[in-house]
């Protein structure tokens, strides 16, 4: 224990000097250039931009990431970024709840090929994370913080995964994926195009056993999941600056889980499946000019979920979300002008609720010397029920040029609110509020979020970032969680603050050690500490390539402290180490192998809810 703390405090002591690998903004054809602060980036303002001109802090998981991931899901991996916590209720496929710098996680936004990816069925509307598999995708893109303007006014953090690109030319590859708990993956990608157009199409299903998902089941048994995933994205050019692109979208999940009720007697039963299906589809049209670009677009997300209890049937949650777009963005030397217009419209189709919102913004972002950036926001949202609201973004950078490196000094601030959902104010008005809930009608939150900080960037391979953050949410919506009356507006303010701190150091020999720490201190607006936020994080790794990069290996340590759940239990630290080995053994095979939880620690993120323990994954790709 004494080598794990000393271990601990040494690579903290690292980690306050400069940031990991997954703070870097790389993109796949710029990896040698050791200038991070070059790299471009598009979810901090839905543009590209180099990252000398972002104000807001970014992180990114490229492609060499994800192969080096060993498992199916994706959040595991999004653990080992900065101020990014996951909770997790009992395994694959169980509720997944992500957070930003610890906001709630129906404030992070959820975008795959640019389509949102939410549950309007949901209490909070909140994003779909536990049917995310991680073998579609290339890139992951984390805006850190409340400064998402152009994503929508309640935005928390934005993480922007996108599927493999197509190429030129025609490729198709198949993976097949084995595990513990007698997990079974299956996936096929097919991507083709030319200078006209570009497809990408994957089909994938995985099942799995699971294990037992709550610790008061002491049947002892299992809790499976199945997934079937349909996912489409092609583009076609119709002239040389018009094209159109559709993303289609299809997943069928079966869970199995702890913690229901029977439907005759009323018991606590453990017997509970749920059938979930969701479709998205987002179609647009793009005009690229000379020194602009128009784009619309019109998405519509459909989310069933079938519940069963004991194996009859208990009851259904459907909901739709349908938006039409428009985003624009005119260049002029250094400085872009991006503009945009929405309709949104939520509808729980129980209970026939329905309500839109329509929102204009634009933000100006000017660069002078290629030393100082600024960008300016405005957005104005206005809510059928709740009326209009406007919220800012300002931000400024400076980058000052030194012998061997790069310092980037920034600062950003944000403000937004949120509109209370169709279930949270339908669930007052309804039989099952009482007391203070009962009947009690709803204000919008408000929010917002300030960080400042510098990145470092030298040419020896060292990457570093140092942030600190503050954020607050005013009239927070909160559940009753001890009495059960239904939804509570709370008083006063909620507050998330801290620091992250990011460090890569690559070295010629292909080595690469990393780290990132996140200090998080949260209240609610009674002084107490926010349910299962952690205090401290702390994310290490070892990375080794071989033969030419073809054969890479990393050993990952995250260390989890300081948090707490409902009614103040305090929940388990915890420390678990991660092995895993990625051969790329020619052009048409690789295979893929590794350990999570290699100590074997027994913890728990969610209090009464089980987590996996040493688990095995190996895949094999081939490829045409």
């Amino acid at each position: 224990m004494q080598n794990k703390t000393t271990l601990l405090a040494l690579s903290v002591s690292l980690a306050m000097l400069s940031p990991s690998v997954y703070a870097q903004n790389d993109t796949s054809n710029e990896q040698s250039d050791p200038l991070n602060i070059e790299k471009m980036t598009v979810v901090s303002s839905r543009i590209s931009l180099p990252t000398n001109r972002l104000t807001t802090s970014v992180s990114v998981l490229d492609e060499s990431d994800l192969a080096l991931h060993v498992g199916l899901s994706v959040a595991e991996l999004l653990r080992q970024t900065p101020s990014v916590g996951v909770s997790n209720s009992g395994g694959l496929g169980k509720n997944t709840v992500v957070r930003i710098r610890g906001e709630e996680g129906f404030r992070t936004k959820l975008y795959i090929d640019n389509v949102e990816l939410t549950d309007a069925s949901s209490p909070q509307v909140a994003p779909i994370f536990d049917d995310v598999l991680i073998e579609q995708l290339s890139r992951i893109e984390i805006l850190r913080g409340t400064q998402g303007l152009s994503y929508g006014a309640d935005a928390g953090g934005v993480i922007s995964m996108y599927s493999k690109q197509a190429a030129t030319g025609f490729d198709a590859s198949g993976t097949l994926s084995i595990g513990s708990f007698d997990t079974q993956g299956l996936n096929a990608n097919i991507t083709a195009g030319n200078d006209t157009g570009n497809v990408f199409l994957s089909a994938s299903k995985i099942e799995s056993d699971g294990f037992n998902a709550q610790s008061s089941d002491e049947s002892g048994e299992k809790d499976g999941y199945e997934n079937q995933t349909v996912h489409f994205k092609g583009q076609l050019a119709l002239t040389n600056k018009i094209d159109a692109s559709l993303v289609f979208r299809n997943v069928d999940a079966e869970n199995q889980y702890d913690g229901c009720y029977d439907n005759v007697t009323f018991a606590l039963i453990n017997q509970c499946t749920t059938e979930a299906e969701q479709q998205t589809i987002r179609g647009a049209l793009k005009y690229q000019g000379k020194n602009s670009q128009h784009q619309i677009a019109v998405n519509k997300t459909d989310v069933e979920r079938d519940f069963f209890n004991n194996g009859e049937f208990g009851f259904s949650n459907s909901g739709s979300t349908d938006k039409i777009e428009y985003l624009g963005s005119i260049n002029w030397q250094q400085h872009d002008l991006v503009f945009g217009a929405e309709k949104e419209t939520q509808k729980i189709d129980e209970s026939d609720l329905k309500r839109d919102q329509k929102s204009v913004f634009a933000e100006w972002l000017g660069q002078f010397d290629n030393q100082i950036a600024l960008n300016l926001g405005f957005r104005i949202d206005d809510n059928d029920t709740f009326g209009k609201h406007n919220s800012v973004r300002v931000g400024a950078a400076k980058v000052v040029t030194l012998d061997v490196a790069d310092v980037k000094f920034k600062t950003s601030y944000g403000t937004g609110f949120r509109a209370p959902s169709l279930y949270e104010q339908s669930y007052n008005d309804g039989p099952f509020a009482y007391g203070e809930a009962s009947g009690l009608q709803l204000n919008e939150e408000n929010s917002e979020g300030l960080d400042i900080g510098f990145e470092l960037n030298n040419r020896q391979g060292l990457n570093a970032e140092v942030v600190f953050f503050k954020q607050t949410i005013e009239n927070e919506i909160v559940f009753d969680l001890v009495g059960f009356q239904g939804y509570l507006q709370t008083a006063g303010e909620s507050e998330s603050k801290g620091v992250e701190a990011n460090i890569e150091q690559v070295y010629s020999s292909g080595f690469t050690i990393w780290a990132n720490y996140t200090y998080n201190q949260t209240e609610d607006n009674a002084g107490e500490v926010r349910l299962r936020r952690p205090k401290n994080k702390f994310n290490f790794g070892l990375r080794q390539s071989w033969l030419n990069d073809t054969l890479n290996a990393e050993l990952t340590y995250r260390n989890v402290r300081n948090a707490v759940d409902i009614a103040g239990t305090e929940l388990d630290d915890y420390q678990v180490t991660h092995l895993s080995a990625h051969w790329q053994l020619a052009e048409y095979i690789s295979f893929k192998a590794g350990v999570n939880n290699l100590f074997n620690e027994n913890y728990q993120e969610v209090s009464g809810f089980n987590t996996a323990g040493r688990n095995f994954f190996v895949s094999t790709t081939l490829r045409l």
